[in-house]
C-alpha cells in the first residue's frame, strides 16, 4: 500500500508466501483487529509510514518477525498478541518516538521486543514470555534496546527469556524502572556500553546469571531494586563511573 491514511482493519490473513500485511510509504496508517497466521515473512511489516498505529492484532506462526517497523516516526504498537514468530516478536529499526505498550508476546525465536536506533522510544506494560527458542538465536532477550537515545522501559513483565530479561546496549539516557523479570537464561537486567541509564525499582527473580549487571556505562544509577534467587551476583557493576 502507498496510501496516506490507509485503514487496514478486521482482515483474516492466512497461509501467505511473504508478509501477512505490508504497508509502505503510507503516513497515518492504521492496522488493527487483523488475524494473521502462517505467513512466510513478517506478520505485519510497516515501512516509511509516520504517525501510524498497529493495534489489537493477533499474529502467530510466522517465519520472520511478528511485527516489523523500519524507519517510521511516531508509531504506536499496542495491544497486539503475538506468539510463535521465528524471529523477534516486535522489531523496530531506526525512527523516532515509537510507543510499544500492552502487547502479549510469547514463544518467539529471538528477542521478544527488539529496538535498534530509535530516538525517544517508550516500552511499557508489555508481557513477554519464552524468548530465544530458535537454535540460531543470538541471544533471545525479553526486551532489547540498542543504539538508542532517551528510552523509557517501565512496568513490563518478562519471564523465561533465553538470555537477558532486559538488555540495553550502546544507548544514552535510558530509564529502566518498575519492571518484573523472572527466570532469565542469563542476567535479569543487563546494561552495557551506555551512558546515563537509571535502573530503579525493578523486581528480579530467578536469573541464572546476575540479577542486574552494569558494564562500562558511565552515570548509571541503580536504586531500589528487589533482587533474589539468582545464580551469580545480585548486582554487578564493572568499569562504570
Amino acid at each position: 500500500l502507498y496510501s496516506r491514511g490507509a485503514d487496514v482493519k478486521g482482515n483474516d490473513v492466512h497461509y501467505v508466501g511473504d508478509n501477512g500485511i505490508y504497508v509502505k510509504g503510507s503516513d497515518n496508517a492504521t492496522i488493527s483487529w487483523n488475524d494473521i497466521h502462517d505467513a512466510r515473512g513478517n506478520g505485519i511489516y510497516l515501512s516509511g509510514s509516520d504517525y501510524s498505529d498497529i493495534l489489537h492484532n493477533k499474529i502467530n506462526d510466522v517465519d520472520e518477525h511478528g511485527i516489523k517497523v523500519n524507519p517510521s516516526d511516531f508509531v504506536d504498537i499496542g495491544f497486539n498478541r503475538i506468539h510463535d514468530a521465528r524471529w523477534d516478536g516486535i522489531n523496530v529499526e531506526d525512527g523516532r518516538y515509537a510507543d510499544i505498550y500492552g502487547n502479549h508476546i510469547h514463544r518467539v525465536g529471538d528477542d521478544g521486543i527488539d529496538v535498534n536506533g530509535n530516538y525517544g522510544v517508550d516500552i511499557y506494560w508489555n508481557t513477554v514470555k519464552n524468548t530465544g527458542l530458535a537454535r540460531y538465536s543470538r541471544d533471545g532477550n525479553g526486551i532489547e534496546v540498542s543504539n538508542s537515545y532517551d528510552a523509557d522501559i517501565r512496568h513490563n513483565t518478562v519471564e523465561h527469556a533465553g538470555d537477558d530479561g532486559i538488555d540495553v546496549e550502546y544507548s544514552r539516557y535510558a530509564d529502566i524502572r518498575d519492571n518484573t523479570v523472572r527466570y532469565s537464561g542469563d542476567d535479569g537486567i543487563d546494561v552495557e556500553n551506555s551512558y546515563k541509564v537509571d535502573v530503579n525499582n525493578n523486581h528480579v527473580h530467578g536469573a541464572r546469571g546476575d540479577g542486574i549487571e552494569v558494564l562500562y556505562s558511565r552515570g548509571a544509577d541503580v536504586k531500589g531494586n528487589d533482587v533474589h534467587y539468582v545464580g551469580d551476583d545480585g548486582i554487578y557493576v564493572k568499569g562504570s563511573d
